[in-house]
């Protein structure tokens, strides 16, 4: 129970310190676009400034980015995502990955989906966060939260139809709320995994 919190307090800390930087991000992007407004004023620094805001964005790129379109890789400067880390990897295609500590820390059990549609899962593996009702995949190592529609519904299982699950899948049953918690550290605490 003590590493369950610990694990809790972690993660709490990582969100805080993820929400500051974007806030410094933002509020560094503000001032950039101020000082880029006045420099509108003036053709010539007009023209200084908008080459410098591309050779930033072609930095940017370099960098995957911030969303990693480049090869679905999360380069950003994230402290709560590495190999020495619960959070591993982030990928915005594939999701996340998670240590092997994480995984038995947070108990995580899944289930190997087969057959076809509709897919029977048990009512644990549903996670309610607002309005939204989602599962999460598992898919060679890496956890993502999915939508789905469900076909019927029974008291302790339902059937559902997505585009997003294949046989052989694994569908989260257990410890579905901890991965929400890692995932929006992995995202920096945006609802839909983008990083503003």
């Amino acid at each position: 129970m003590k590493s369950f919190a610990l694990i809790i307090l972690f993660l709490i800390g990582g969100i805080l310190s993820l929400a500051k930087e974007t806030k410094e991000k933002h509020q560094h992007q503000e001032v950039h676009k101020e000082v880029g407004d006045h420099h509108d004023e003036k053709s010539e620094e007009s023209d200084d400034h908008t080459n410098e805001e591309k050779d930033h964005e072609e930095i940017d790129g370099d960098h995957h980015d911030e969303h990693g379109h480049e090869d679905g890789e999360h380069e950003e400067e994230n402290s709560s995502i590495g190999p020495d880390k619960g959070i591993t990897t982030f990928s915005e295609a594939e999701g996340f990955k998670l240590s092997p500590e994480a995984i038995k820390n947070f108990e995580l059990q899944t289930i190997k989906l087969k057959n076809v549609e509709p897919w029977s899962i048990p009512d644990s593996a549903v996670l309610y966060s607002g309005e939204e009702i989602n599962i999460y995949r598992m898919r060679n190592g890496f956890y993502k939260r999915i939508d789905f529609s469900i076909v019927s519904k029974s008291d302790k299982e339902m059937k559902i139809r997505t585009p997003e699950l294949k046989p052989g899948d694994e569908v989260v049953t257990q410890g579905v709320a901890f991965l929400r918690t890692a995932e929006i550290v992995a995202t920096g605490g945006a609802p839909e995994g983008h990083s503003h």
